[in-house]
This record gives C-alpha cells, structure tokens and sequence, in this order.
C-alpha cells in the first residue's frame, strides 16, 4: 500500500492548499498561517527531492526561502502579511516543483518526507536548514 502513488484526491488537496496559500499571500488580506504554509511547502518539497533523487537545483530553493524571509521581516515590521510581487516569481517554481513531487511520489515518499520536515523542524538552526544544507553562509536574522 505504501509503495503505491498517493490517492488523487490527496494530491489535489495538498496542490490546492499551496497554491491557495501563494494567492492568499499576495493580497493585503495575507496572514501568518498563509506564509508558514508555503514555508512547509517549500521544506517539504526540498525533502521529497532528497527521498526522491537528491535536490536537483538548491538556488531555487535558496530564492524561495530568502523572498519567504523578506515577507517575514517586513510583516513583523508593518503588520502585513503579503509578499512583495517580486518575490512570487521566487515561489513559484517550488510551487510547480511540489505539484511535481506530490504527483510522482508513493505514499511511502511522502510519509518519509514528511518525517524529515518534522526533524528538520525540530532542530536549532543558526542559519537556515538550506543555506546549512547547500553551504550557503549567509545567517538567518
């Protein structure tokens, strides 16, 4: 059961709340919850990649995680929870990236990228787990 791909169901939903949680986060309307969900979709998509084959292309990663950054310093600055037009483009592709994974992956996959993204949570990082992971020396503020 676990080998088998994910229920289509399943895979639209999570589709759908990523995206929802983009376009959501583009409008003045935008919250918290919008911006840790596509923070958990840009780690748990970084994860499926390491289950899967290994991260193919870590500076889209590391773009998404900076424009998520930047919305996160100018909402605890102002009170608002949108991000900048220009970084959507930034997030974008770990949306389609996601999408990808979510399709390809078993059940299995996903469970066990889950269980990464809970560790990878878990832990104290004193720069971010990607920029950690890829070498990257810049810290986190």
């Amino acid at each position: 059961m676990f080998l088998l791909p994910m229920p289509d169901e399943c895979i639209r939903k999570l589709s759908l709340v990523g995206h929802l949680a983009l376009e959501g986060s583009q409008r003045t309307e935008g919250n918290r919850d919008l911006i840790n969900e596509l923070t958990r979709v840009l780690y748990l998509t970084f994860c499926m990649q390491e289950v899967n084959v290994g991260c193919a292309n870590p500076g889209v990663f590391i773009n998404a995680e900076e424009a998520l950054d930047r919305t996160v310093q100018l909402a605890e600055q102002t009170g608002v929870w949108r991000i900048d037009p220009k970084d959507v483009a930034a997030i974008e592709p770990i949306l389609r990236m996601y999408d990808e994974e979510l399709a390809a992956s078993s059940t299995r996959t996903f469970l066990e990228a889950e269980k990464r993204l809970k560790k990878l949570l878990e832990g104290h990082h004193e720069c971010s787990p990607l920029q950690q992971r890829f070498g990257v020396g810049l810290s986190r503020s």
